[in-house]
């Protein structure tokens, strides 16, 4: 890998690390003050701290092309699923947020939102972003045609 693609995915790393520690301390805030709580755990916080480096490593290794290249949207989707989410289960446990084993309907609610999110993933990419690429390759076409005319015009 080159110096600049590792100057780039350090850079993605600070940012979205910032960016997700920021809004998990700001949430856990105020779920504190909601419950009444005068302020938030140190486990909570370093949850969090874990929770975001997990979530931006995945970003970074598997989202950008800093570490991976030529692959779908749909198998990066997948690696980051299977990375991202043993590491935000440790991150919940470290927070405090699940507590012994938890029970039956915590990790059914916890499953269905993952795997709901990873549908609609599937779903946007499939539909939205496949009628985009041809649309694309479509004006692509149009306009190679348009530069052949007019260069074999002259």
């Amino acid at each position: 890998m080159k110096k600049a693609d590792w100057k780039k995915a350090l850079v993605i790393f600070r940012n979205g690390f910032a960016f997700v520690f920021s809004w998990l301390v700001i949430i856990i805030s105020v779920k504190a003050l909601i419950e009444g709580g005068e302020g938030i755990r140190l486990s909570a916080v370093f949850g969090a701290a874990f929770i975001s480096i997990v979530g931006v490593l995945c970003f970074v290794v598997f989202f950008s092309d800093a570490f991976i290249k030529n692959k779908s949207f749909i198998s990066r989707l997948t690696f980051a699923v299977i990375v991202f989410v043993p590491g935000e289960i440790a991150g919940f446990y470290m927070s405090g947020v699940f507590k012994g084993k938890g029970s039956m309907i915590q990790w059914l609610v916890f499953t269905g939102v993952v795997l709901v999110l990873y549908g609609i993933c599937i779903v946007i990419d499939k539909t939205l972003c496949k009628k985009q690429g041809k649309e694309y390759t479509l004006q692509l076409m149009k306009y190679q045609e348009k530069r052949k005319y007019d260069n074999g015009k002259e």
